[in-house]
């Protein structure tokens, strides 16, 4: 069975069905800023090339990037310039931190929220609990230092209870400039840029879009994936167009899962050079690390006699077409916390799974593994 669950295509498996399925929403329809009363963005600062910049900021080092989320009673879905960080559609409380080096460029980020209404079983929206909050923060450490200070770049907030206007981004960060060189500190001429949050309505039911951009001056090259096609989000595309991205990424994650079933490695690893190599330099690894680390994974995981690779067709629960909220990125995930649907399984004990996780990008219509 086929069903459109907030606003994503899901296939529901009627056999042993993990999770609520709704029935299907109408077409969404774009969305629509909300107007704002802050700063919109913080003056341009003098270029950082001060002295005391160079010489005392963190980010002139081997800085570490994370976002630290913290929700509940709402589904909703982290990205970092449309990466996927984090994902809960069950609307249970959570409280984890992700590294997001690999998602960064230098310069221009934008932080996102999207967070989903609850649906009855007509697919009529039930809106938002009233406690319904999701806050992501983005922080950094030094490389050297594992046990040293960690500082609060900047907050996103989504809290329901203000809802009808820019209440509901109370608690986020305001327009301004820190300096990183003096512990990321307010200062007009800060090194780094925190803009005005915004937050649009992506969906009749109520589905929201909150995000917030942010300047940081790192010594990253641009992820690929930022110059990717870009694609029609899941609340822009009709259910025909769903359906025949769906059928494409399976194709794409059928080939990878056909190489894996084969255990054939010298197909499997090109896949995955272009990730590989941004992973090593976002977090300062020699170059070929974290390929290598993830051919050794590939042969010690396919080759335990006590877990096998599960079939690449849902079974039980759903699945789900996620794009982000730029186009840029897009998969195929599983169950209430965006499971990958690429997995080894052990024979014995079916709740033992190994993930997989793949997320792919477009360029120039052919679909590449990207993260």
């Amino acid at each position: 069975m086929i069903n459109l669950h907030r606003a994503k295509l899901v296939i529901v498996v009627p056999i042993l069905a993990l999770g609520f399925a709704c029935k299907a929403r109408p077409n969404r329809e774009a969305g629509r800023a909300a107007p704002s009363s802050q700063q919109d963005a913080p003056k341009a600062a003098p270029p950082a090339s001060s002295n005391e910049h160079e010489k005392d900021s963190m980010l002139n080092g081997k800085p570490y990037l994370s976002a630290a989320v913290e929700a509940a009673s709402v589904p909703y879905a982290v990205y970092v310039n449309g990466a996927f960080v984090a994902m809960d559609r069950s609307g249970g409380p959570a409280n984890e931190t992700w590294p997001i080096n690999h998602y960064l460029r230098d310069g221009r980020n934008e932080l996102a929220i999207v967070v989903n209404s609850w649906l009855d079983e007509q697919g009529s929206s039930l809106g938002f609990a009233k406690d319904a909050s999701v806050q992501v923060t983005l922080r950094v450490r030094a490389g050297s230092e594992t046990d040293g200070p960690t500082y609060d770049i900047a907050r996103l907030k989504f809290a329901a209870a203000g809802l009808r206007d820019e209440a509901a981004l109370q608690g986020s960060s305001a327009a301004g400039r820190l300096d990183s060189a003096h512990g990321f500190e307010p200062a007009s001429t800060g090194d780094v840029a925190v803009y005005t949050p915004r937050i649009e309505q992506l969906s009749p039911e109520g589905d929201r879009l909150v995000r917030m951009e942010f300047d940081v001056p790192l010594a990253f090259s641009d992820p690929a994936f930022l110059s990717s096609d870009v694609s029609k989000t899941t609340y822009q595309m009709s259910e025909d167009e769903a359906l025949s991205a769906y059928a494409e990424l399976l194709s794409a994650y059928e080939v990878v899962w056909k190489a894996l079933a084969k255990h054939d490695y010298d197909k499997i690893m090109p896949m995955f050079e272009e990730r590989s190599r941004e992973t090593d330099r976002a977090l300062y690894l020699p170059a070929g690390t974290t390929q290598r680390s993830l051919r050794n994974f590939f042969e010690k995981e396919l080759a335990d006699s006590e877990q096998q690779l599960a079939p690449l067709r849902p079974n039980s629960g759903y699945w789900t077409l996620d794009v982000s909220p730029n186009g840029r990125l897009m998969r195929l995930s599983w169950g209430d916390h965006g499971s990958a649907i690429i997995r080894l399984v052990n024979k014995e004990y079916s709740g033992l799974i190994t993930e997989i996780p793949i997320v792919f990008r477009k360029d120039k219509g052919r679909l590449i593994v990207a993260r």
